[in-house]
């Protein structure tokens, strides 16, 4: 807006002084031809002035929305890959003590479960809780010490119980006050049948919300991360976290797979550059 205002002063400006020299409007004056000839020298050289300031602006403007569309889309496939890795090694310790525990259930030794879901649970502080659900949906054994009146997700069961590893889209937890993620993966019985479940309730979203603290772009810049409702999973305020920003254009671009940028208002009236990447 501001650009488009200064354009049209420019060539308002250009206007006038053609206007002057043609209708020879100082030629009443004495020495009026030197007076017209300074006053176009003097109109041309601030015009050209502006002109290129013009330029600059819209050249510095560029550079730095194409600067912050590269930071972030590099940051963003950096925590992509980041939890792509943190979540395939989360599978494959889960899968590992599912493998271990499949004898234990088989005989009943429920103790020794518990000691393989506690073990797990203080070897990555991530995991909230651990759960082992039989095929019929009861909860066998828990690392939740107030107890699990039901399991942590039905589909993530029922999936897991088909022989295929789960992990949901982060999801609000009442309980724990935080979104969390829910993985689950089958416990083999003898001829590699899932006999049951092992669930966890996965605090990936922590990780997250260190990395959105040091994401920063110039002086004021921060990363947010929403999630497909657009609620806030990572912000550098935690006040702020699970806050509504579905309202924002450039929520509802990224929740449609597209990437770029816009200048709008946020919630205070403060006009900010907002760029935006589906993760």
């Amino acid at each position: 807006m501001r650009l488009l205002i200064l354009i049209g002063a420019v060539g308002f400006g250009l206007a006038a002084l053609v206007l002057i020299v043609r209708r020879r409007s100082l030629s009443g004056f004495e020495n009026g031809f030197l007076l017209t000839l300074a006053l176009v020298l003097a109109g041309t050289g601030s015009l050209s002035a502006a002109l290129v300031g013009l330029w600059l602006y819209h050249v510095a403007e560029t550079a730095l929305v194409q600067g912050a569309v590269t930071d972030l889309s590099n940051d963003a496939q950096l925590v992509e890959a980041t939890a792509l890795r943190d979540l395939g090694m989360t599978f494959h310790q889960m899968t590992r003590v599912a493998e271990g525990i499949g004898a234990d259930l088989q005989r009943r030794a429920v103790k020794d479960v518990e000691v393989a879901l506690q073990t797990l649970h203080h070897v990555d502080p991530m995991f909230v809780e651990l759960d082992v659900v039989d095929p019929q949906g009861m909860l066998l054994v828990t690392t939740n010490r107030r107890g699990r009146r039901e399991p942590l997700g039905r589909v993530a069961i029922a999936v897991a119980l088909e022989g295929k590893p789960f992990v949901s889209d982060p999801t609000p937890s009442p309980e724990f006050k935080k979104s969390l993620f829910v993985i689950a993966v089958p416990v083999p019985g003898p001829q590699g049948r899932p006999i049951a479940v092992l669930a966890a309730l996965y605090d990936q979203l922590s990780w997250f919300q260190d990395i959105a603290k040091t994401m920063t772009f110039g002086q004021t810049g921060y990363a947010v991360l929403a999630d497909s409702d657009g609620r806030v999973l990572a912000h550098p305020d935690p006040v702020r976290m699970e806050e509504d920003l579905s309202g924002y254009t450039a929520v509802r671009e990224a929740r449609q797979g597209r990437s770029g940028w816009v200048v709008e208002r946020d919630k205070a009236g403060i006009r900010k550059l907002m760029v935006y990447r589906p993760v």
